[in-house]
């Protein structure tokens, strides 16, 4: 649903999947992102894919979140995304890490369409 002012709002639990998309096509300006979990902790990972993310794919942004560290971030210009917005939640920070963390973690993503020619 997109609010007055273009922004579209997409949301998913992960941990029961490896990774997850949560925007099938771009391009896209990520605006904002939200990331919560109700117990342990996980890595977060966010990839500029249309398909759902692996471990061989490199993330755009990684972040850390547990029940004392939430993590939002209101993101003023935004980050263009070209073909979606994927993500995988896993042990560790390392881009290949194998290790899906099955915690489930609540992601909320603010974005907007970009206009193609």
């Amino acid at each position: 649903m997109a609010s007055e002012d273009g922004i579209q709002v997409a949301r998913t639990l992960t941990g029961k999947e490896a990774g997850v998309v949560l925007v099938s096509s771009g391009p896209v300006r990520l605006s904002f992102i939200d990331l919560s979990i109700p117990s342990g902790s996980a890595w977060v990972k966010i990839y500029d894919k249309s398909t759902t993310p692996i471990a061989a794919d490199t993330p755009i942004l990684t972040t850390k979140v547990n029940t004392t560290l939430a993590s939002g971030r209101n993101l003023a210009r935004g980050i263009q995304f070209n073909n979606g917005i994927g993500v995988r939640v896993t042990d560790n920070p390392d881009d290949n890490d194998v290790l899906d963390n099955h915690a489930t973690v609540v992601v909320n993503v603010g974005y907007r369409r970009i206009p193609t020619a």
